[in-house]
């Protein structure tokens, strides 16, 4: 996130937000990533990053999957993690089918719900 301060139309916990790509990183309760950057650069190398610390991505993204996405797909099957996407429309971001699917790489669902989990987390891939 560009702005922890930035005022937002729900309530989120500060301690959910950070500008730390490592601290997401490097959170083992931190199953997923969503990337919301668009972009070609430093979506790319973020997207690269989560799949090598073990996190399953989505992303709406086309810019960067037009771009890189041979890289990108290969890089998940070769870590065993799922990147899943759908286009957006008119700015908003529809996951919801996304996380649904199967993973490529291992057959299971890459989301599941829980009512204890915060929305931008999961512990259950």
């Amino acid at each position: 996130m560009r702005d922890r301060a930035r005022e937002r139309a729900v309530d989120v916990a500060p301690e959910l937000l950070t500008t730390d790509i490592e601290a997401v990183l490097g959170d083992p309760e931190i199953a997923i990533v969503v990337e919301l950057m668009g972009g070609v650069e430093p979506a790319r190398s973020y997207i690269l990053a989560a799949l090598r610390a073990g996190k399953h991505v989505v992303t709406a993204n086309k810019a960067v999957l037009a771009e890189r996405g041979a890289e990108i797909f290969a890089e998940a099957a070769r870590v065993g993690r799922a990147v899943v996407f759908e286009g957006s429309v008119a700015g908003g971001i529809p996951c919801s089918a996304a996380c649904g699917r199967a993973s490529p790489a291992t057959g299971s669902p890459v989301c599941a719900a829980s009512s204890t989990a915060p929305p931008t987390t999961s512990s259950t891939p």
